[in-house]
């Protein structure tokens, strides 16, 4: 259990320095109490293993602990590194013993703000891995309720209370969130990725389209499944370290079939973007853009992403549409050129929810297949190749699609320029040929890099992956990289 005892001995020094800046910046102030709660967290779960130890007879952990503690010791590792540099740095300094006082806060003012981001940072990541423990395990933190956790653990446990609800209890929340009347722009005609204004707030539509053929019980399912994802969606909060828009309402448009989820922008925006219209620009002369961001943007874009997904995954969802045409952009409005696209990449949100379905919910496992290569190349071939009924969809098949889209994103150029390459293939074929592809990444981004994508590819269609497993997979990588090239 050293990694406990490491995390806790640094992350002492850091809240004692953040207590102290707390007097001349409110971001340390508030840093500071949510480190406080981070540590609380840490000391908790290093009691409840040791009292698991000494309750056993044999003074050692029973094997179902023991591997549980293998994981969080594992995916809290690189946590531990970083939070260790952060602690020697500040006793190198000498900023507790030399009693910080306002003087030296303005003279250190822009280096004790770029740590005070640094670990800003480290608690969005540890507040992320918490939401891997199981809920045996959660429960031995006291403050872990919707009242005193940070932003991202209270809108998972929002959501989890709100999944536990009766079915009736689940269905009247649901039906709240459906408009009585739905505005003519919001429907039927409404531009599919464009911002909208909504009682004057820019928003999003997404709309989900079902057959008028379809029974009317296959509706009523679709209706409670989007609305159940609705609920969920609208207890996501900004701010909260996961790149997800907040759902404030959704409605019915019978007229035209479909459903549609209204979401919240987390800003004005002057443009909107999706990863593969980004991939796709071209310059003045027609000739597409090369990359003229910072590779640390790209990395910073990479994590975002996997993390939205992982919140995703651990909340009980499954996503089914992972592509670059899910994954959006907004430019800020009235923000400088410098820090927009292509100068810089921006913050990815995941969106593409039409298909969204519970873990546990009604899934159509008889839709076929897209029949496009270039929308297909995002599915797990295990479950192209199957007839209908098809494998129910599980996380797994997110996470393949997770790797076209870093393969995309790392090698800046859209899969569809691979049509020579891809469109007559098989669906193994073509996952051998993204493989083999991905080997490029070893010039563009680096080894590291190039093992998380292909660890994506070449993931078993046949069975679910474990949060822990894909925290240190994917999530634990792609935080080294952007920390190395952000030093």
């Amino acid at each position: 259990m050293d990694v406990f005892n490491t995390i806790i001995t640094s992350a002492q020094i850091i809240y004692n320095f953040l207590d102290a800046c707390a007097g001349y910046s409110d971001d340390a102030a508030s840093l500071a109490a949510r480190f406080r709660w981070d540590l609380r967290a840490v000391e908790h779960l290093r009691t409840y293993f040791n009292e698991r130890s000494d309750a056993s007879r044999s003074l050692s952990l029973p094997e179902e602990d023991k591997k549980l503690l293998a994981d969080i010791e594992e995916y809290l590792s690189v946590l531990a590194r970083r939070v260790v540099a952060s602690g020697t740095r500040i006793k190198s300094q000498g900023w507790l013993r030399n009693n910080l006082n306002r003087a030296m806060w303005f003279h250190r003012e822009k280096e004790l703000r770029k740590l005070e981001s640094e670990l800003f940072e480290w608690t969005l990541r540890f507040d992320v891995r918490v939401l891997a423990l199981p809920p045996r395990v959660r429960t031995v933190i006291p403050e872990m309720d919707a009242h005193h956790a940070p932003k991202v653990l209270r809108s998972s446990l929002q959501i989890s209370e709100f999944r536990k609800l009766a079915e009736d209890v689940q269905e009247r929340k649901v039906d709240s969130m459906f408009l009585d009347h739905v505005p003519n722009e919001l429907c039927g005609t409404a531009q599919p990725g464009q911002p909208l204004q909504s009682h004057g707030q820019p928003v999003m539509v997404e709309l989900r389209s079902y057959s008028p053929t379809t029974a009317q019980k296959e509706v009523d399912e679709l209706r409670s499944s989007l609305g159940v994802l609705a609920v969920a969606l609208n207890y996501v909060e900004s701010g909260s370290g996961v790149n997800l828009l907040n759902v404030e309402s959704l409605f019915k448009d019978p007229d035209h079939c479909q459903f549609g989820l209204v979401q919240k922008l987390p800003f004005p925006t002057s443009k909107t973007w999706t990863l593969e219209t980004l991939l796709l620009s071209k310059g003045p002369n027609s000739v597409r853009l090369p990359a003229m961001h910072s590779l640390s943007d790209r990395f910073r874009f990479a994590q975002r992403l996997a993390t939205s997904l992982f919140f995703i995954h651990s909340t009980g969802f499954i996503h089914k549409n992972m592509s670059s045409q899910s994954v959006y952009v907004f430019e800020r409005e009235g923000s400088s050129d410098k820090d927009n696209f292509p100068y810089s990449l921006g913050e990815p949100y995941l969106l593409g929810f039409g298909w969204v379905r519970s873990q546990d919910g009604w899934s159509d496992n008889f839709r076929r297949p897209k029949g496009e290569w270039s929308k297909d190349i995002y599915e797990h071939p295990y479950r192209l190749a199957a007839e209908p009924p098809l494998p129910r969809y599980i996380n797994t098949y997110d996470v393949y699609g997770l790797g076209v889209v870093l393969l995309e994103l790392g090698l800046w150029r859209p899969i569809t320029r691979y049509e020579n390459k891809f469109a007559a293939l098989a669906p193994e074929e073509r996952r051998k040929m993204l493989v083999d592809i991905a080997e490029d990444l070893n010039i563009t981004m680096g080894p590291k890099y190039r093992s998380v994508v292909q660890w994506c590819l070449q993931l078993d269609g046949k069975q679910a992956i474990r949060d822990a497993t894909f925290i240190n997979m994917v999530l634990n990588k792609l935080d080294e990289l952007e920390d190395v090239i952000s030093i």
